[in-house]
């Protein structure tokens, strides 16, 4: 887990308030027609969540999840629809979003969440 937790796209958000790294990265992929957008458009509008400030309409949180699953297979150099587990670590991770893009996107392992203390 310390090399995970080393990568530094986990380590710091992009400076770009308005996520458009985050989307410039996943617009550039090649499957992101087929993928990544069908992935973000699937959401929730409970609870009035924050939704980017661009010409690619979806939820904040979802764009960033889906960010960071995006690293995760570049770094991994593994598709989730070939991954067993996934554990989520972190504080307030329980909201079920992150496993919601995941399954999106072909996950269809084990997802093990643990929540510590903000």
């Amino acid at each position: 887990l310390t090399s995970f937790f080393s990568w530094e796209e986990y380590l710091q958000l992009p400076p770009d308030p308005s996520s458009q790294g985050q989307i410039r990265a996943l617009t550039s992929s090649a499957d992101f027609e087929a993928r990544w957008l069908p992935a973000l458009e699937r959401e929730t509008k409970v609870g009035n969540p924050t939704r980017t400030v661009s010409r690619l309409d979806c939820l904040l949180d979802r764009l960033n999840i889906a960010y960071h699953l995006f690293r995760l297979e570049i770094n991994s150099g593994a598709r989730l629809h070939e991954l067993d587990v996934i554990v989520e670590m972190g504080s307030m991770t329980s909201y079920a979003s992150t496993v919601s893009v995941a399954r999106s996107l072909g996950f269809v392992g084990t997802f093990i969440v643990v929540n510590s203390p903000p």
